[in-house]
């Protein structure tokens, strides 16, 4: 089994707890690899520059890009490799048992989400600025993920033959 991980093995280059929820900016060297691992907590990653190849095994590969949004629930199993840029990242983690939590940790694992990006770099900026509307802009975020996940599952389910 693969431990626990604190949410970067690279650098973090600042964060702030709210209530339930941790805000990170992390970074990573160009070429980075991290072995297989899992986090303790549902996230949200938005990459701001650079990229990265997450792997959680069983053919799931996301290529994580510039403006990219991943969503992952927490102790989902998974690799990393970083571009030749390395990456820069904001990561949302809901980290104690509410709505918010409940809401990602129902995700899959997935990259996309395009939609997402605009009221994820509001919190970026909010978190940037000690703003106080930082705990609202993460909740809402997460639930919009959540709201949008669980509109493309039934869009899915509906398609079935």
């Amino acid at each position: 089994m693969y431990g626990i991980a604190p949410v970067t093995h690279g650098v973090t280059d600042q964060t702030a707890e709210l209530r339930g929820i941790r805000l990170t900016e992390t970074s990573h060297g160009p070429h980075a690899r991290i072995t297989r691992h899992r986090h303790a907590y549902p996230a949200v990653t938005l990459v701001l520059r650079g990229g990265f190849l997450e792997d959680f095994g069983a053919g799931q590969t996301h290529e994580c890009e510039a403006m990219s949004v991943l969503v992952k629930p927490a102790d989902a199993p998974h690799s990393n490799r970083y571009s030749r840029l390395g990456a820069r990242s904001f990561i949302v983690e809901c980290t104690s048992e509410s709505p918010a939590f409940d809401a990602l940790e129902q995700a899959a694992p997935q990259p996309g989400l395009v939609r997402i990006v605009v009221p994820l770099l509001e919190l970026y900026s909010a978190f940037l600025a000690a703003a106080p509307e930082r705990q609202v802009l993460a909740e809402e975020a997460a639930f919009e993920i959540a709201r949008r996940q669980r509109s493309q599952h039934q869009w899915k389910t509906l398609e079935r033959p």
